[in-house]
This record gives structure tokens, C-alpha cells and sequence, in this order.
């Protein structure tokens, strides 16, 4: 995710202004190379979903892929289905919370905070409930990349 920003970023025209072009570029492909190096060492030693879901599309018969993408995405489906609304409305209770704090005088920030990390709390459980396929290939992606960027661990992607 962060190596794409700074992709992006890498083309568009330096935000300061002394700062020419070409070395905005190599700024960028600098930290570009920092951001691939620490992917590597994810690449290096795989969580272990990652090492299952390798392991799900390894099998030489082509059909037991086909079927086990079809069953994760399922199963994967199915289990946001029945966490996600618990989340969602424990999230607008939150919500509620900040606003009803924004709304009273003479609170303090510390009050205020306190209701603002609830939400973000509530916030990064929707998003970690909501795992699917294209997370799981976009971490794969991402992990081929760092393995094909540094020519001593190409065997990694293979």
C-alpha cells in the first residue's frame, strides 16, 4: 500500500519547491527500496495464512486451486456476513458517543479522545473482519514484488 502512494507520488511535481525533478524521483525510488527491503523480510518468513494460502494454490492437479479459491471465498464471505453487522452497529454506538461528547460544553479533550480511539478501535475491526480474496492475492502480489526486486532471493517468488 505504502509502496504505491509513493509510486504515484514519485511522478507528480515535488511539493517544495527547490527541489528539482529528477531528485524528487530519486527520493522517492529510495524510499521505494526501503519499503521493498522490509516487504522482503515479510517475504522471507511468511504469517502462517499466508503459508496456508500458498500451500491451497501449490497442488499440481488444476482443479484443487479452482476449488479451494471457491471455498475460501466462501467461507471468507460468509464470515464477514455474520461478523460484520455486530461490528457495524457497535461502530455507529461509538459514533453516537463522539457526537454526543463533540455536542456537550465543557468537556474535556481527554473525554474526547478516549470516544475518538473507541471509534478508531471499532473502525479497525470492521476492516480486519472484511478479509477477502483480493486481500490475500494483493499481499501475494505484493510479496512476488519484494522477491523479484532483489536479485539474491528471486527464488522466493518462483
Amino acid at each position: 500500500h505504502e509502496w504505491a502512494k509513493l509510486d504515484k507520488a514519485s511522478y507528480r511535481t515535488p511539493v517544495k519547491k527547490n527541489i528539482t525533478f529528477d531528485s524528487h524521483v530519486q527520493m522517492m525510488d529510495q524510499e521505494k527500496a526501503k519499503i521493498r527491503k522490509g516487504q522482503l523480510k515479510h517475504c522471507i518468513r511468511l504469517t502462517p495464512l499466508m503459508k496456508s494460502f500458498l500451500t491451497g494454490l501449490k497442488y499440481s492437479d488444476a482443479n484443487v486451486p479452482i476449488y479451494f479459491l471457491h471455498w475460501l471465498k466462501i467461507y471468507l464471505d460468509d464470515r464477514s456476513r455474520k461478523v460484520l453487522p455486530e461490528l457495524k452497529a457497535e461502530y455507529k454506538k461509538a459514533e453516537m458517543n463522539v457526537a454526543k461528547v463533540k455536542g456537550q460544553p465543557n468537556i474535556k479533550e481527554r473525554v474526547l479522545d478516549e470516544k475518538r480511539n473507541i471509534l478508531k478501535k471499532r473502525n479497525d475491526d470492521m476492516i480486519k473482519a472484511s478479509l477477502g480474496l483480493e486481500h490475500l492475492f494483493r499481499e501475494l502480489s505484493q510479496l512476488y514484488e519484494a522477491a523479484n526486486c532483489h536479485p539474491q532471493h528471486k527464488h522466493l517468488a518462483e
